[in-house]
């Protein structure tokens, strides 16, 4: 709730001060784990899990047609595991609070109504949480080898705004993309951790600008 706190408060600001608009979002985050052995071997058993996210941010315009965006996230990202030989089950749950940046281009305007826009966004995170359940027990992976220090993220897809009046969007998105954590120590049974993600969500965005 702490970290909750401190991700409003200082969205806002940020806001506040660089932004022209800002946007509050909520949405769903389904990801997928894939560990590659030392010999390059992908392991099969991880299978997705729908997770949440939540962000704050603002929009900048630059040109007409093209916009900036940058803002904080708490996001969560896991996977489920199982190996019914072995008789193992595994369940990862991890959140992060995440700082983003990104883009947005405007594709097409129907009667400055309906507004599709490309979306990309690249976002560097930080563990807040996360454990790892096997048969029922839990392990912390605070600070695990595999998962390093941070998180590197890029995402890509298609966003869709609708005006509610002069001063107020809602808008959707989907997108699509990877996780790689970075600093990672590489053992010898773990290679490569990467996460596949893909989001969907909803949003609010208000102008801060009084015409």
């Amino acid at each position: 709730m702490k970290n909750l706190t401190f991700l409003i408060i200082a969205a806002f600001l940020s806001a506040s001060v660089l932004g022209q608009e800002i946007y509050l979002e909520s949405g769903v985050n389904v990801t997928n784990f894939e560990f590659l052995d030392s010999s390059g071997e992908l392991y099969e058993t991880f299978y997705p899990k729908t997770n949440n996210t939540f962000s704050l941010g603002y929009r900048h315009f630059y040109k007409d047609d093209f916009s900036f965006t940058g803002g904080l996230s708490f996001v969560e990202f896991g996977a489920l595991g199982r190996n019914s030989t072995n008789n193992i089950n595994l369940d990862y749950s991890l959140s992060y609070v995440q700082l983003s940046v990104g883009g947005e281009y405007e594709l097409r305007s129907h009667k400055d109504f309906i507004n599709i826009y490309a979306k990309a966004n690249f976002s560097v995170s930080r563990m807040v949480s996360g454990t790892q359940m096997l048969n029922n027990e839990v392990y912390s992976l605070i600070g695990h080898e595999d998962f390093g220090p941070f998180l590197l993220s890029g995402y890509a897809g298609l966003k869709v705004s609708v005006p509610i009046n002069d001063r107020v969007d809602i808008y959707t998105l989907a997108m699509v993309g990877i996780n790689d954590p970075a600093g990672v120590i590489r053992t010898e049974d773990i290679e490569r951790l990467r996460i596949k993600g893909a989001n969907v969500a909803f949003g609010i965005l208000v102008d801060l600008i009084t015409k």
